[in-house]
């Protein structure tokens, strides 16, 4: 099993996919690396992108890392993408998970981060498995595949190992004093939160709940939060009018935005497509957009656009606030809060239109979260998580469960990490004081 160089893996791509791979280069090359230059890899991206035209080489990219531990413990199938969260595991595989069938190894195996292909290419005459992702069988050497995409090893654990391997902490603790609202998680066991009380932003290591402040704030909260693949964090500024985009790794602030310069203005969450970042205001009807450039570069000012339809702005009160893109990536999706309305968005126009939830109302509507076709909402006062099945498009959802824990007090956001869901706690109803402690905890997705 031969390896390409990362120019040669691109060069492949280019021939499959044309035009996607012009116009988004890094992308491609990001890609290539994830693929460790395997032809089976490369092959199999390629299929993929192949029946979905829409999809962008960064989608791509993300949903492969979007894709979750799940797949892992359950028998109807394996998912290609959950194996990149395996990768952060401390724990073994489970006995009987599809992976380890595929892979032959016992279940005292683990994945570990390591170089090499040595695993993959044991297998390399391993029959090939269907595997079902989004109902599309896909004819390939799986456990290969696996190994591949991350660039990950398969080795034996002695018992002991085993026995002394935790899983991530269920609950951590943040800063004292630190009123946090907003969460993001990129690819990597890393967690984002924002202060709402100075704006500092805090960075937490899932595997063992330990953090620290990276960067100081501006003395304005932060408020909602995403990371992109670029390793950008971008920061909705609250009633500071304001959205910054911060290095997750130095805390350098790389841009600022300032959206609204009077006092009727709380710009409340953000999310990043393909080719821009969108950011909400409480207060007004419109959303500003910070568009990219060609290859990711950020501008030097943003856009509003109006939200007009069936979006009705109540003065004096927040509306617009969670926000995520439809399943589709071709619209938005707004929850406002005071109504308990979801409303999909043309995010080109501004028009928006009410999603059709069966009936049911969004009270305290909050953060949103989207992975494939499932929906993901706050309600922060009511101590729950909505859990949808969407339409591609967005346009009707279907509720699936409501998720609720006795650690959950007025959680706000919600992001996912390894079949997880990790939320803060705003702690709204307690006063809040300089020695107030605060947390963040885990739950497994329903």
């Amino acid at each position: 099993m031969d390896e390409f160089d990362e120019n040669t893996s691109v060069e492949y791509l280019q021939r499959a996919l044309g035009p996607r791979v012009t116009s988004d280069p890094e992308a491609a090359r990001e890609l290539a690396r994830l693929c460790g230059g395997l032809p089976i890899a490369l092959s199999a991206v390629v299929a993929r992108l192949s029946t979905r035209p829409e999809r962008s080489l960064s989608k791509e990219v993300g949903v492969l890392r979007d894709d979750r531990l799940r797949a892992l413990v359950s028998h109807d199938g394996v998912s290609v993408g959950a194996v990149f969260d395996s990768s952060y595991q401390p724990r073994a595989l489970p006995a009987g998970c599809p992976l380890a069938r595929l892979l032959s190894v016992r279940c005292r195996c683990r994945v570990t981060r390591a170089a090499g292909f040595t695993a993959c290419r044991a297998l390399r005459n391993t029959p090939g498995t269907a595997a079902k992702r989004e109902g599309v069988l896909m004819q390939r050497t799986l456990g290969a595949l696996a190994a591949v995409v991350l660039g990950v090893s398969l080795v034996a654990a002695a018992p002991a190992a085993a026995a002394q391997a935790r899983p991530f902490p269920a609950e951590f603790g943040l800063p004292d004093g630190f009123l946090p609202e907003g969460i993001a998680i990129g690819a990597a066991p890393t967690a984002y939160f924002g202060s709402r009380a100075d704006g500092d932003l805090f960075r937490v290591d899932l595997r063992t709940g330990r953090g620290e402040v990276f960067s100081q704030g501006p003395g304005t909260a932060s408020v909602g939060l995403k990371v992109d693949r670029r390793k950008r964090l971008f920061v909705a500024g609250g009633a500071g009018g304001d959205g910054r985009v911060v290095d997750a790794r130095t805390g350098e602030i790389l841009k600022s935005y300032e959206f609204a310069s009077d006092a009727n203005t709380f710009v409340n969450d953000v999310v990043i497509t393909d080719d821009a970042a969108y950011f909400t205001d409480s207060r007004k009807a419109v959303l500003y957009r910070v568009t990219f450039g060609r290859h990711g570069e950020l501008p030097e000012s943003h856009t509003a656009i109006p939200l007009t339809g069936d979006f009705v702005l109540t003065p004096g009160v927040n509306n617009a606030n969670g926000i995520a893109e439809t399943p589709d990536g071709k619209a938005l999706l707004i929850v406002q809060s005071n109504t308990g309305q979801l409303h999909r968005v043309d995010a080109r126009t501004g028009v928006t239109t009410a999603v059709d939830l069966g009936g049911e109302v969004l009270t305290n509507g909050d953060g949103l979260l989207v992975e494939r076709r499932t929906l993901y909402v706050v309600q922060n006062r009511l101590n729950t998580v909505a859990v949808f099945s969407l339409a591609r498009d967005g346009s009707t959802g279907s509720l699936v469960t409501k998720v609720t824990d006795p650690r959950f007090d007025v959680p706000t956001t919600v992001a996912s990490f390894a079949g997880r869901l990790y939320l803060p706690n705003a702690r709204f109803t307690t006063p809040p004081t300089p020695t107030t402690t605060y947390n963040a905890v885990s739950v497994p997705k329903p």
